[in-house]
């Protein structure tokens, strides 16, 4: 755990927040280098991307706060201070996914091969997103005694303990997705593709990752199932049913 990483006069540099920003950068860099090959200017995408940063952030946020509403009813002054973590992935997808297709579509952009373009860098800024809450010392999983296993120093403990390494775990399964995603660029046949495949990716990777993580106090289960398997689940299903109604609809000639 390192979530200060120095101080600069009495400011805090968190590593949660430099993590962030460098996985804006290397996700923003990524799609806007390949965004030619969909027809894209290239310019164009940095300012989609830099809208999906601000609408990746709020919707982060917003679903962090929906789920933490008691803590943030007694601290409304917290609500925006992000630099010190507390963002749902699942919210921060949507709002950024949302924010770029408006802009997209202002700039005559397709949206379907924007979000295409986007979909391996949205795992590129995941993968780093992970190693910013391993530095932060949050989304950790259950106890365990494992050799690879990780100590932690969450507030509610006053010992050090072992736990399942569960933002490694992640970031180890978007990376493999985004290798998956790059290989399936070469071959994509429909747009709306690449960013469906993503989802089902993604919801397989954090429905597995919910198996050893640890829920939060305000995180139900049902059915067996966290509130985050529940989501994975949605956002795999919905990649899989809008996968084969755009496989009719978007169709690329030639494919």
């Amino acid at each position: 755990m390192l979530p200060v990483l120095f101080h600069i006069g009495s400011f805090p540099l968190r590593s949660w927040g430099l993590l962030l920003m460098i996985a804006f950068l290397m996700a923003a860099w990524r799609a806007a280098s390949v965004a030619p090959r969909y027809g894209l200017k290239s310019e164009d995408y940095w300012d989609a991307s830099l809208a999906g940063l601000f609408g990746g952030v709020l919707g982060g946020r917003l679903g962090y706060i929906l789920q933490n509403l008691d803590t943030y009813k007694s601290d409304l002054l917290s609500i925006g201070a992000v630099w010190q973590g507390g963002m749902t992935s699942f919210g921060g997808l949507i709002g950024g996914v949302l924010v770029g297709i408006l802009v997209c579509k202002k700039k005559g952009m397709n949206p379907w091969d924007a979000i295409d373009t986007a979909a391996p860098s949205l795992a590129i800024g995941m993968f780093f997103g992970r190693i910013g809450c391993l530095l932060n010392g949050c989304c950790y999983g259950h106890k365990c005694d494992l050799p690879w296993k990780m100590n932690f120093y969450p507030d509610e403990h006053t010992q050090i303990i072992g736990v399942h390494p569960t933002q490694i775990y992640e970031a180890i399964g978007v990376a493999i997705a985004f290798g998956i995603l790059v290989l399936l660029e070469k071959h994509r046949t429909f747009r709306g593709q690449i960013i469906c495949a993503f989802m089902v990716l993604y919801g397989i990777v954090r429905f597995i990752v919910e198996v050893w993580r640890e829920q939060s106090g305000t995180e139900s289960v049902k059915a067996g199932l966290s509130t985050g398997q529940w989501a994975s689940l949605f956002v795999s299903l919905v990649g899989i049913v809008l996968g084969l109604v755009l496989a009719k609809k978007n169709a690329l000639k030639g494919a």
